[in-house]
């Protein structure tokens, strides 16, 4: 009984293939990927069950998406002269009686002063 039939792959003449190897110095490595010298495709598909991912409405990539978790800015404080409250993000507005005044000072900062410069003396600066 014969062995496998060989498919010849296709490339130059026998001639030209010594001239390539002596001219080369060596055998030349083809890149090229002919059926032969690839691993047969005859198993059978995967058959894999379901995962979190089968659907789309459950996909975990889908819920991780940036864009959709930005909101409209959040107040954290309110200071108007109207009322004379400051109300902080999480706190209860005090409620003003008749007659009870309160207020609340908000201090801002101050731009930072620059100390005195530095002269150097006139020798230096030549």
């Amino acid at each position: 009984m014969r062995g496998p039939i060989r498919v010849p792959t296709k490339d130059v003449s026998p001639f030209l293939k010594k001239m390539r190897a002596v001219l080369l110095g060596r055998d030349p490595v083809l890149n090229n990927r002919w059926p032969v010298q690839q691993s047969a495709h005859d198993q059978p598909p995967p058959n894999l069950p379901a995962g979190c991912s089968h659907k789309l409405h459950s996909n975990y990539y889908y819920t991780r998406d940036g864009r959709r978790l930005v909101n409209p800015d959040e107040v954290v404080a309110i200071n108007t002269t109207q009322s004379s409250v400051t109300k902080l993000l999480g706190e209860e507005v005090p409620q003003i009686q008749e007659g009870e005044v309160k207020s609340v000072t908000v201090t801002q900062k101050k731009p930072k002063i620059p100390g005195v410069p530095y002269n150097p003396p006139y020798t230096l600066n030549v």
